[in-house]
């Protein structure tokens, strides 16, 4: 988990895709939420997910399932 102040620049810790993404507007749920998948090559292939709550509804604004991202590209 990571805590940001409001309004806080987030970045792509490594290559992905956008997986998913929804206002979870439910109470008590996340709110603007971005889930990215990331496949890393190698003799042993990983593919993990990185989910991004509680974010400014305007993160989501252009989003698509299956969108790249890159490592370093700020994303919401």
């Amino acid at each position: 988990d990571l805590t940001l102040p409001p309004g806080s620049p987030l970045f792509a810790p490594f290559d992905g895709v956008v997986h998913g993404f929804e206002d979870a507007a439910a109470r008590l749920d996340y709110g603007p939420v971005i889930v990215l998948r990331h496949d890393i090559p190698g003799d042993e292939p990983l593919t993990f997910y990185t989910l991004y709550g509680h974010l400014t509804r305007d993160s989501l604004d252009g989003l698509f399932a299956g969108k790249a991202v890159r490592a370093g590209e700020r994303f919401a």
